[in-house]
């Protein structure tokens, strides 16, 4: 690459580094093409881009976006997934390439400006979507409420039938 080339390049990288919401660090050892084109297609599916990074360049990026603390796991071969949706999405997407037997690994992620661990990508990865705990607390909240409009429907039905036996035991009297 030229010396115009890299400075476009980590022009380009450090905009990234600022304005998406999430971007997860991986190391793709292990990776043949086959395989990585099919972890980007996954990628694509849900809006999310995948890009073999040079580590000096990456970290440069990093230093002007005033992300000094993800520098130090930009080491070894590193390609970034980064989004401007769902900043989980990666997580879980990876997380099932993982699944099937196959590379690769996270390293680290800058969630919306923090900073997470591998350990931590994992544990985000296995927690359900925003619309699932959106239903779950919906239902948590809708429960009692369905339980309360039943029983009271149960003493309403109770209180008729009640009512209709006094009547036709008062027509045969």
């Amino acid at each position: 690459m030229t010396r115009e080339e890299k400075q476009k390049e980590v022009a380009y990288l450090s905009e990234l580094f600022s304005s998406s919401k999430g971007i997860y660090l991986t190391d793709f050892t292990g990776l043949n093409v086959e395989l990585l084109a099919s972890l980007r297609r996954k990628l694509r599916d849900c809006s999310i881009s995948y890009r073999v990074v040079k580590n000096t360049l990456a970290a440069q990026a990093a230093k002007q976006a005033g992300l000094n603390e993800l520098m130090k796991f930009i080491e070894g071969p590193t390609a970034l997934a980064y989004t401007d949706g769902d900043p989980v999405m990666p997580a879980k997407v990876i997380s099932e390439f993982l699944e099937e037997g196959q590379r690769p690994r996270f390293k680290s992620a800058s969630i919306e400006g923090e900073l997470y661990t591998a350990e931590q990508v994992a544990t985000l990865a296995a927690l359900p979507s925003k619309e699932e705990l959106l239903s779950e607390i919906f239902w948590g909240i809708s429960s009692p409420i369905c339980g309360l409009v039943t029983s009271l429907q149960s003493i309403l039905r109770t209180l008729v039938t009640t009512l209709d036996a006094i009547v036709k035991q008062r027509e045969q009297q």
